[in-house]
C-alpha cells in the first residue's frame, strides 16, 4: 500500500528533501519439470551463492506431506523430489532458504 502524497511549505527551496526507498525484488529462479509429474520432479534453481535450502510439498488441506534439506552450491543445481508415494492432486511444493520463500504449484499424476 502506498500512503498519499502530502506537500509542506517551506521557506526555502532547499529546505525540501526527497528520499526514494526501493525494495529489492528480485527472485532466485526455481523451474519444475516434468509438470505434471507422476514418479519424480526435478526442480531447478539458480543461485549466486552457496546456500541451505527447503523444499516442501504441501497438500490441498494445507498439511507437509514432505520435506527435504538439501545444500545448494554456487550456479544450477537439479533437486530430484521422488512422488511415487503422493496421491494425485494438486500440491504447493516451496522453495525457501534464509532470504526467501517460493511457492509453485505441482500437479501429480501416478
Amino acid at each position: 500500500l502506498h500512503a498519499p502524497l502530502h506537500s509542506f511549505p517551506t521557506r526555502r527551496s532547499s529546505d525540501l528533501q526527497v528520499i526514494f526507498v526501493r525494495k529489492k525484488q528480485t527472485q532466485t529462479p526455481v523451474t519444475m519439470a516434468p509438470n505434471p509429474a507422476n514418479n519424480y520432479v526435478t526442480v531447478n534453481v539458480f543461485v549466486d551463492e552457496n546456500i541451505q535450502a527447503t523444499f516442501t510439498l504441501i497438500d490441498k488441506l494445507g498439511r507437509k506431506v514432505h520435506t527435504q534439506n538439501e545444500k545448494l552450491t554456487k550456479g544450477s543445481n537439479n533437486i530430484t523430489l521422488y512422488l511415487d508415494k503422493f496421491s494425485d492432486g494438486v500440491y504447493a511444493m516451496v522453495f525457501e532458504n534464509a532470504s526467501e520463500k517460493i511457492v509453485k504449484q505441482l500437479i501429480i499424476i501416478n
